[in-house]
Parts: C-alpha cells; structure tokens; sequence
C-alpha cells in the first residue's frame, strides 16, 4: 500500500461523510463512488439507531463503508475525500485517535486501506462534500 501526497492518476474518487441527524436519534453516514472520469458509479446512504454513537463514529462508519464497498468492487486505487479534519487527520497520522471508541474504527479502517494499492485521503470543506452530505439526510 502506497499513500500519495500528489493526486493519483486514473484513481476512483470516492467521497465520505457521517453525522447525527436533526432529530437526535442515532446516526446517519454515507458515501458516493466516482469513476477516473467523474462520474457517479454507487451512491449508499445508511443509518444506525444507537444513541451512544457520536459524530465521529458516523464519520468513520462512513469512511469503512465506502472503502470497504471499494474493495468489493476490485477498485485497488482510490482517492478519498471526507470533510472531517479529524478522521481524515487520524488516518494520516498527524492526529493520534485518544477516544477509545474511535479506536476500533480507526483499526479496522487502517487494516482496510491495506489493501489498497495505491490511496491518498484528503480533507475537503463542508461545500465540497455535498453530494456525501445527502446520502446523510
């Protein structure tokens, strides 16, 4: 596995997100997949009832979701993009993960992206995720 600090080359692009919904009940989280070309190949949108999951769980659960539907597929290189400082600073390892219940997902997300070939994951704003937000609403 090799990680790029320049864009990759004929990469899928695939855009995460996660949050808690207005209601306050659970968590909601989701992906779109791009081909080398831009266009949209999977869209996923999911949720899960458990009040004890926080922000940051959704934003890992969406980030495992997506790589994780990538793989499946045999994509072996990737882009990903998330508009989550923390996350996508943790998988870097810029950030250390201190919260014990990021930790688990941080793990298998890393093991994950192991089996990748080639990925690069970079922060975006808010603004440049939109299409990941919605699979969230």
């Amino acid at each position: 596995m090799k990680t790029n600090k320049i864009p990759l080359q004929d990469a899928h692009i695939v855009y995460f997100d996660g949050g808690k919904p207005a209601a306050g009940k659970g968590i909601t989280f989701g992906y779109v997949l791009k081909g080398p070309t831009g266009e949209v190949i999977h869209k996923y949108g999911g949720n899960r009832n458990d009040n004890s999951l926080t922000t940051n769980d959704a934003e890992y659960i969406g980030l495992i979701e997506a790589i994780s539907y990538c793989l499946r597929q045999g994509i072996r290189k990737t882009s990903i993009v998330g508009d989550s400082a923390l996350i996508v600073s943790q998988i870097k390892g810029t950030y250390r993960v201190k919260a014990k219940h990021l930790k688990v997902h941080h793990a298998v997300a890393k093991e994950l992206l192991a089996n990748f070939e080639e990925y690069e994951i970079n922060w975006v704003r808010r603004e440049h995720n939109s299409e990941a937000d919605a699979m969230c609403r």
